[in-house]
C-alpha cells in the first residue's frame, strides 16, 4: 500500500522526519498496530502530515493577534467623557452616509 502526498512516498519502514525550507514532514510508523498496515507485508501503514512554513506563520500570527484588543479604549473613554460633559455631538448625516455605504457593500 502506497500513497503519495507532495511528491513524497507515503510508505516507509522506519519513522522519519524530513525538513525542507518549505515544509516539515513526519512519518510515524512504529506505533501503528499491524491490523492497520499492509496485509501483504504485515508492516504498519504510514500516514504523512505536512505543515508548511505558511501554516506555521499563520499559527504565529493568530497567537499574536489574540492579544490585541479590537476596541479603541482611548476613543471609548473620550466619547464617555464628552457624553458626561454634555458636549457629544451626533452627526446624523455622517451616520446616514455610513449606513448607505454599508448597504451598498452588503448588496455586492
Amino acid at each position: 500500500m502506497s500513497s503519495e502526498i507532495n511528491g513524497l512516498s507515503g510508505y516507509n519502514s522506519k519513522a522519519s522526519v524530513q525538513k525542507s525550507p518549505e515544509s516539515t514532514t513526519t512519518n510515524p510508523t512504529s506505533s501503528y498496530p499491524k491490523s492497520a498496515g499492509d496485509s501483504h507485508t504485515g508492516q504498519p501503514a504510514v500516514e504523512t502530515v505536512t505543515l508548511t512554513n505558511t501554516a506555521a506563520q499563520l499559527r504565529e500570527t493568530e497567537a499574536s493577534l489574540a492579544g490585541i484588543s479590537v476596541v479603541d479604549n482611548q476613543k471609548v473613554e473620550r466619547i464617555k467623557q464628552s457624553i458626561l460633559e454634555g458636549s457629544y455631538q451626533i452627526n446624523s448625516e455622517r451616520i446616514a452616509d455610513k449606513l448607505i455605504a454599508l448597504e451598498k457593500d452588503l448588496s455586492k
